[in-house]
């Protein structure tokens, strides 16, 4: 028994007929071939239905990001305009209120401590008559001040500080820039409608004014000449506004407050600068208008309009503060006398090539009271009151004899012409920026490192020593000796 072996009973189950042959095995391994050759179809299928899927959300995302993005910035932008607004009728409403308390204390027959007096004329024409008088006969007798900064020096001068991405990346640019006094607050003007201060010893911004609704087109501190008042400020903007700012103390300059919006103007500011008894400020604007406002109260005290629905460009006043210049279009400049408000001269910028004249971009007068420097199109020319004509005209697309710096493009345009405070050197700014030796007119120094063109200048000490330029690039550059 222990040899017997049991064999399975299990019975195996036939071959299918179909696979009993090799015509057989090749037919049914044919359908399978096209059983997986469909189901790959199928699945390639799917995969580029996923695709398509994947690409439009990945396009409806990208176009999600964009419309948030766009959101932000009209949620940033009504922000900035609300907070303008809001300090508008804050202003608005500080003044309406001191008006209704002035007409109830009239109606109430109390008296008025600070009623603009009957006199208020007089009394600004006799301060600006004192002031004339004051400066003009000192400056016969001023000499140039002892360590101006000689030829030599000014030669050699070269950027020795840079400030970079200031104002607003969203829209870039500075427009206008002014140095105080001292030379250490830089006050900038940009093309996002703020201001800001950046002050030299700290190397910071120490304050940022959301000043305007548009673009501002002109800062400026008090009249720098006599004496130190950086505890205001003006800027003037496209939204057809002047603000008048003040600092509450002289030790920390980071707190300012609006305290007059002058509303004259039809349209964008033009000019904006501080008589030299820094009581009074000038405007103007492309409607063809200027104004002579008191700082101390918001009032105007004269203003006059072009004829012929001229327009006004550019302005200036006078060192002695009793003329007043404004450059129009075609080259036209007009002085005009302030107490009268006539047209005491008319000049016409005279192109060396005969070419069509656009507008007057820039205005500025000397320290010493004569001279006039007047930019249209690629040319500066230089005009003496005295003579009641020009006397010198640089052309900055024809290269200077002696320079080795380069020409600017015919259809370049000076944006900013500023001498220094004692009247020895002149400052030309564009495509790049040049210094001049007053009288002389010979080109002492260029200097080309800004990136993007030179919207402004501004010297930065009674001695000439150096000045900062700002520019569209949203940069401030110092130049002085190293």
């Amino acid at each position: 028994m222990k040899n017997i072996c049991y064999l399975n009973d299990e019975v195996s189950s036939p071959r299918p007929p179909t696979l009993t042959s090799i015509p057989s095995l090749l037919s049914v391994f044919q359908n399978e071939w096209d059983a997986v050759v469909l189901e790959t179809f199928t699945l390639k299928q799917q995969y580029q239905q996923v695709r398509q899927e994947l690409t439009q959300a990945l396009y409806q995302n990208d176009a999600s990001c964009r419309v948030i993005a766009r959101l932000i910035k009209e949620r940033d932008d009504a922000r900035s305009a609300l907070a303008n607004l809001e300090a508008n009728f804050a202003s608005y409403n500080q003044n309406s209120a001191t008006d209704t308390a002035k007409a109830t204390n009239v109606e109430n027959g109390m008296e008025i401590d600070d009623a603009i007096p009957d006199n208020f004329i007089e009394n600004a024409t006799k301060t600006i008559n004192d002031t004339f008088k004051s400066l003009s006969s000192g400056r016969k007798k001023r000499k140039a001040p002892a360590g101006l900064c000689s030829v030599e020096s000014v030669k050699e001068l070269s950027q020795v500080e840079q400030v970079e991405s200031l104002h607003s990346s969203t829209k870039p640019g500075i427009i206008s820039v002014s140095a105080n006094y001292s030379g250490d607050l830089i006050l900038t003007g940009g093309v996002d409608g703020n201001a800001s201060i950046y002050q030299r010893s700290s190397g910071q911004i120490i304050s940022e004014l959301k000043a305007h609704t548009k673009k501002l087109t002109h800062v400026s501190w008090p009249n720098n000449q006599t004496s130190d008042s950086s505890g205001i400020l003006f800027t003037g903007s496209a939204d057809k506004t002047v603000k008048i700012w003040s600092c509450g103390s002289q030790d920390n300059y980071s707190e300012w407050s609006n305290i007059h919006v002058l509303k004259n103007h039809s349209s964008a500011i033009s000019g904006l600068s501080a008589h030299p008894s820094n009581s009074f400020i000038f405007s103007s604007s492309v409607d063809g208008l200027w104004f002579l406002d008191d700082i101390q109260t918001g009032r105007t005290l004269f203003s006059a309009k072009m004829r012929d629905g001229l327009p006004i460009f550019s302005s200036a006043v006078h060192p002695d503060g009793l003329i007043y210049g404004t450059g129009s279009s075609e080259g036209g400049l007009h002085i005009w006398d302030i107490k009268s408000q006539n047209v005491l001269m008319e000049f016409n910028i005279n192109h060396p090539s005969s070419n069509l004249l656009g507008n007057v971009s820039s205005l500025n007068f000397s320290e010493n009271g004569y001279y006039l420097a007047a930019a249209c199109n690629d040319i500066v020319q230089i005009l003496d009151l005295r003579k009641k004509s020009a006397i010198h005209t640089i052309q900055l697309s024809i290269p200077s004899p002696g320079s080795e710096s380069q020409p600017w493009a015919s259809t370049s345009v000076v944006n900013s012409v500023q001498f220094d405070r004692s009247g020895s050197y002149l400052a030309i700014a564009g495509e790049d920026t040049r210094i001049y030796k007053s009288k002389a007119w010979t080109e002492l120094l260029v200097v080309d490192d800004n990136t993007m063109e030179v919207s402004g200048i501004s010297w930065l000490d009674n001695l000439s020593s150096g000045f900062v330029t700002s520019g569209l690039d949203r940069s401030l550059r110092f130049y002085g000796s190293k």
